[in-house]
């Protein structure tokens, strides 16, 4: 009996081995050791590549892939800049960044190959560092310098790159035969291992975005039309700038009884929120010296003898890139809500409002200008487009 694969599988499961080389997980870069410089070279064949394929067909780059690029080429000048030991790293990292965004204007056209690859690949890494989490839970599958365990993924705080753009999937994914089931296996699959290793930042974002999610699923059994458009994620997004003046303008407000019952008790942090008070009040310190160019790419705070990232969004953007990648950033969040207003279908809008209400959530004590949520920008401003072409999006 002979087996025949269609054209369209294989073009998808290319995409995703192009995606598995773009987001090498950091538990495998851990294992490989030096071999990791072979996903580099083989991420710079990716990018010229589609960049000749793109130019070839005479492709108009969207708006959110030149901010993209434009955020890419800024942080490399600034890493250059100020620190020169890093321009390496970050020029292999922005070119995975771009990578990515000539993949989704490469397959425009074949949108189906694209989202079906880029679900796959996302759906195949959660279940892996599953399976590495129950097994060799708590001693990991290799131990980081500082003694803890780290897994396929790496570290715990990793996790959540994977797991939001693969929640994403699944709910974009879901049929009106299926429901929600493919949602919640992958859920399961994320929230386990987080539980497990007592990530406090990443659980309170699954549980946020879950806790959204029935929300919404009560909204419309009682039959309610309101759309999730402008108003809500300008909402979010502004309550999102409330808290983060609230976290990082000062310490006494952790003194307030009923805040500290929440850090201390619901959230399972220190008042300083385990040291990342400290790291603000430096990292603003370094900021009011360099305030437009930042110090480029890297752990950049210097607390108990060790460097460390900015443990928020908005203050690693300008300790990395300043003022100036602040801005970048938030055309980019701007970009988004403008696409998301003008698509119409209520059940895709709320889906995405849903990851980026989690991802927002994510920010306030995590960060990540990495190339992992990226996969989330891009979905979110062409939302719309894929709606008319795909066959994954309802």
């Amino acid at each position: 009996m002979t087996c025949v694969i269609k054209k369209e599988t294989l073009s998808s499961m290319l995409v995703m081995i192009w995606f598995f080389i773009l987001m090498v997980p950091d538990g495998l870069k851990v294992l490989i050791g030096s071999n990791v410089s072979y996903f580099n070279y083989s991420a710079l064949i990716i990018f010229f590549g589609y960049a000749f394929l793109n130019i070839t067909t005479k492709k108009k780059l969207s708006a959110m892939t030149i901010v993209l690029i434009i955020l890419s080429v800024w942080m490399i000048i600034t890493t250059y800049v100020n620190k020169p030991d890093a321009f390496t790293i970050v020029v292999f990292n922005s070119v995975r960044v771009i990578a990515i965004c000539l993949l989704f204007e490469y397959y425009q056209r074949n949108i189906n190959i694209l989202l079906k690859g880029c679900s796959n690949f996302f759906y195949l890494m959660v279940f892996i560092n599953f399976i590495t989490v129950i097994v060799t839970y708590p001693n990991g599958i290799y131990t980081r310098t500082d003694g803890r365990a780290g897994y396929f993924m790496g570290f715990r705080n990793a996790f959540i790159l994977y797991f939001l753009p693969a929640l994403l999937f699944a709910l974009l994914e879901f049929s009106k035969k299926k429901g929600y089931k493919k949602f919640y296996l992958i859920y399961v699959l994320c929230i386990i291992p987080i539980i497990l290793e007592k990530s406090t930042t990443t659980l309170i974002a699954l549980i946020i975005m879950f806790f959204v999610f029935l929300l919404i699923q009560f909204r419309d059994r009682a039959k309610s039309t309101t759309k999730i458009k402008r108003f809500p994620l300008i909402t979010t997004l502004l309550i999102y700038l409330v808290l983060n003046i609230i976290i990082l303008s000062s310490s006494f407000i952790a003194n307030i009884p009923f805040v500290k019952y929440i850090i201390e008790n619901i959230m399972g942090k220190t008042l300083n929120f385990t040291g990342r008070t400290i790291i603000w009040q430096t990292a603003f310190k370094m900021i009011a010296n360099k305030p437009w160019m930042g110090y480029g790419i890297g752990n950049n705070v210097l607390y108990f003898n060790d460097y460390w990232y900015g443990h928020n969004e908005i203050v690693e953007y300008m300790l990395e890139g300043g003022l100036i990648a602040l801005a970048i950033f938030a055309l980019l969040w701007i970009l988004i809500i403008y696409k998301l207003k003008k698509n119409n279908n209520n059940i895709i809008n709320k889906s995405m409002y849903i990851i980026l209400i989690s991802v927002l959530t994510f920010f306030l004590t995590e960060a990540s200008t990495l190339q992992h949520f990226i996969i989330i920008y891009l979905i979110g401003f062409n939302l719309e487009d894929y709606l008319k072409k795909s066959r994954i999006c309802l």
